[in-house]
């Protein structure tokens, strides 16, 4: 009886044990289904070498780079030029970009290529295998954007050219602006309607390098070309590269109003990036106070009307505020995300101040006076406007000064207008500042 009994006791203990180890199998599994690793992997980014002219001791490179999920670190991006005894290397912007390497060894081979590093090294994007020969002939090996002067924007652009076999008699820079008018992606400009209208620049001497002052900065691009002449007046030309000037983001930023305790601003925005984020920080001193986003204009509205307002409350009386405009965008050369600060101002909340309006009418005319106490000489207008129901613009305006800072005390007698429909809006204003103003009171007819 003993042995049996110990068998069904071992027996039970064996049969526990399994259940419980199945129990614990299950739960595993079940947690093990339930976590899930969502991991983003970037879009590769694409390097191209365009165009890679070799002379007997110098190349020169055209490579164009995009990035749109910004998987390339900061600062890695290179161009570098190598051999078993050589190696050189130059940084490089995104986008398309000129550049060369001079002092090179003849009939040499080389291994060109951009590098870049994601994150676990560097990578290679492009390359291309070259050896150095002799041979006549010039290339463009750089092209640098100068600091804008009004509506123009500077150019420098290195030329070399080689004539050791005399094949040249002489040498001739080209560059011709072109404007191109861009709406929804798509280009207006047609080189077979609109040729080109070249400018030369003899070259006396290579290498050089030639400042060019009269691109206008509104231009999309300029083409350049290098020319050879010939004695059988055969003219070569011996390279030619096509630049887009920086890309500028066009917004623009203005006050609207500016009250004792609030101001309110609004922004043209850029439309060729009609995805572009727009947003305004309101500044005291060195602290960001408040940011805001823009809206987005009412597309239902007319072009005049399609300007929101951004307004902060609650602000100080006579006090000095900046505001700093902000866009997020994509740079459509570069495809990259970039924010840029495209407007700043600085204003000063009006001071503090009383009134008493009142106004009377009869069938043809309104009457309204006001008297203001207005120890900040805030406002020297008293003014009135009359809008047709549903109009964004006055019918009729017009306005009264007061006697004197002391004596602030006006009055305006404005005729009706034979609309069935109208708002009449009354207020005060300074009348150097336009935008510092306040309404005092709104009659709908």
């Amino acid at each position: 009886m003993r042995r049996h009994s110990r068998y069904q006791e071992q027996s039970k203990n064996k049969l526990r044990f399994e259940t419980i180890s199945k129990l614990f199998s299950v739960a595993t599994m079940t947690v093990a289904t339930v976590v899930v690793v969502s991991v983003f992997v970037p879009q590769s980014p694409s390097a191209t070498l365009e165009d890679v002219i070799v002379f007997e001791d110098r190349l020169s490179y055209r490579v164009n780079v995009v990035d749109p999920d910004q998987a390339i670190q900061d600062d890695s991006l290179c161009v570098n030029l190598s051999n078993q005894l050589e190696n050189y290397q130059t940084l490089l912007p995104f986008g398309y970009t000129l550049g060369s390497f001079e002092n090179l060894n003849k009939e040499t081979w080389y291994f060109l290529e951009v590098l870049a590093d994601k994150g676990f090294g560097y990578e290679r994007l492009a390359s291309q295998r070259i050896k150095t020969l002799p041979r006549d002939g010039g290339a463009i090996t750089a092209v640098r954007p100068l600091s804008a002067i009004d509506n123009y924007l500077p150019f420098e652009v290195d030329v070399v050219y080689y004539n050791s076999q005399g094949t040249y008699t002489s040498f001739v820079l080209e560059y011709a602006p072109i404007y191109e008018e861009v709406f929804s992606g798509e280009s207006s400009y047609s080189q077979e309607a609109q040729p080109p209208v070249y400018t030369s620049i003899p070259l006396m001497e290579s290498p050089s390098t030639i400042v060019i002052e009269d691109i206008p900065s509104f231009d999309s691009k300029v083409l350049f070309r290098l020319i050879g002449n010939r004695t059988n007046a055969i003219a070569d030309i011996l390279d030619e590269v096509e630049v887009p000037l920086p890309f500028q983001l066009e917004a623009y930023a203005y006050v609207k109003q500016v009250s004792t305790r609030s101001v309110s601003v609004y922004a043209y925005r850029d439309f060729r990036l009609p995805e572009a984020i727009y947003t305004v920080d309101l500044l005291r001193g060195e602290w960001t106070v408040d940011t805001k986003k823009m809206p987005l204009p009412d597309p239902d509205a007319e072009q005049y009307e399609t300007q929101p307002t951004v307004t902060f409350s609650g602000l100080l009386p006579d006090t000095e505020y900046g505001l700093r405009f902000n866009a997020d965008y994509v740079n459509p050369q570069t495809l990259r995300t970039e924010t840029s600060v495209f407007s700043e101002e600085v204003v000063t909340t009006l001071g503090t101040y009383t009134y008493e309006f009142s106004h009377t009418e009869d069938e043809t005319t309104i009457e309204a006076t006001i008297t203001l106490i207005d120890p900040s000489h805030n406002f020297q207008q008293f003014f009135y406007e009359i809008y047709e129901e549903g109009a964004f613009y006055p019918y009729l305006n017009g306005q009264n000064g007061f006697l004197s800072p002391m004596d602030k005390t006006s009055t305006l007698v404005i005729p009706k207008p034979d609309y069935d429909s109208y708002r009449v809006v009354f207020g005060v204003r300074n009348e150097a500042n336009y935008y510092e103003y306040d309404v005092i009171d709104t009659i709908d007819y």
